[in-house]
């Protein structure tokens, strides 16, 4: 609640674990105890404006298995959907007034590890209300061409998960806000007005709309922030700080990295110039070129770790080869060396005579 405002409701979207079959017997039990905490929330703070919103499980063809609908971006399309009033989402829980959010202008995104510091929320809306920052969209390609449909604040570690262990004490680098000494810059915001969305930020509802809703087929991604920003133009606010959490284990790190690489080589897509939409029908590709680059620069930084093993592989062998070589080339010398001393001690002597 350090961003409790009057127009700004704190909504929980929740998907039930994937499964063989579409209901578990554990699924009341999590559901009953999510709207419970939904009704301590209002009741602790006195105010209607906590909702908790989960969705059903339907069959997956390409995983066999039921499971929330396209996960993570379904979820985001689903509640755009919902706050817009369709009725064709899988959302079949709904806890709390769901009408008082019916006309939100704004969404902002925040994992369950992400932290919003105290005004960070204003701050955001305040960025993208701002009339340069106003997104036009283009209706023919269906993207933003003006403004930025998204704003990407700069992402900080939490202090304390970056203590909690031995390995994110080293890979987690400094913890907490230091907004003075910390200051940075984006080459893709500085040089050509676009950042890149990591996935938490604030987005317009109606931008991502009509650029997104219906242009993304099934089964096709499983990591969805850049081609979102693509799509909605990202703004870069380096001022703004969210604080989000790191894994605690080598384990969970290398899970994630593998889940990022795997969604990476699946955006190779958007490089052609044709792509399908959500009805399978090819469109001309709408992303700029430099939005292809961020993609060609995502899968050329997912290719580092292996390049690393081979040069260090490549090293070692070279350094054993070396090493061969010259411990080789100084048994010649020496041989030779032991050879000639007494060809050269006969031809002196012979001089001598």
């Amino acid at each position: 609640m350090s961003n409790n405002s009057k127009n700004i409701y704190f909504v929980l979207l929740g998907d039930l674990k994937d499964s063989d079959k579409e209901v578990e017997e554990t699924d009341k039990e999590i559901i009953d105890t999510a709207v419970q905490l939904i009704n301590s929330l209002k009741e602790k703070y006195k105010e209607n404006k906590f909702l908790f919103l989960c969705r059903k499980r339907v069959y997956n063809t390409s995983q066999n298995r039921y499971m929330g609908y396209e996960r993570k971006r379904g979820a985001i399309c689903e509640f755009n959907r919902l706050i817009r009033g369709f009725k064709d989402t899988t959302f079949d829980v709904v806890a709390g007034d769901i009408e008082s959010i019916m006309d939100s202008k704004y969404v902002i995104t925040l994992d369950a590890d992400t932290k919003l510091p105290i005004n960070a929320a204003q701050k955001l809306i305040g960025t993208i209300y701002h009339p340069l920052n106003r997104a036009f969209v283009d209706h023919e390609r269906n993207v933003v061409i003006e403004g930025y449909g998204l704003i990407q604040p700069r992402i900080g570690i939490d202090i304390e998960s970056s203590i909690k262990s031995k390995f994110t004490r080293i890979y987690a680098s400094e913890g907490g806000i230091d907004t003075y000494s910390g200051a940075i810059s984006d080459v893709y915001m500085d040089l050509f007005k676009e950042g890149i969305f990591t996935g938490k930020g604030i987005y317009d509802v109606d931008a991502f709309m009509e650029t997104l809703d219906t242009s993304i087929p099934e089964n096709t991604l499983l990591s969805h922030d850049l081609i979102e920003g693509s799509y909605l133009r990202v703004g870069l606010a380096t001022d703004i700080e969210l604080i989000d959490g790191f894994p605690q284990k080598f384990n969970s790190y290398i899970l994630r990295m593998h889940r990022w690489i795997r969604g990476d080589w699946q955006t190779i897509l958007w490089l052609n110039r044709f792509i399908r939409n959500a009805y399978g029908n090819k469109v001309l590709n709408p992303i700029n070129s430099v939005s292809k680059w961020k993609i060609f620069d995502n899968l050329r930084r997912s290719l580092l770790p292996i390049n690393y093993i081979l040069y260090i592989i490549t090293s070692l062998y070279l350094l054993v080869m070396n090493l061969f070589i010259l411990f080789y080339l100084y048994y010649l010398i020496y041989s030779f060396q032991l050879y000639s001393t007494p060809l050269i001690t006969l031809n002196l002597n012979t001089t001598k005579i």
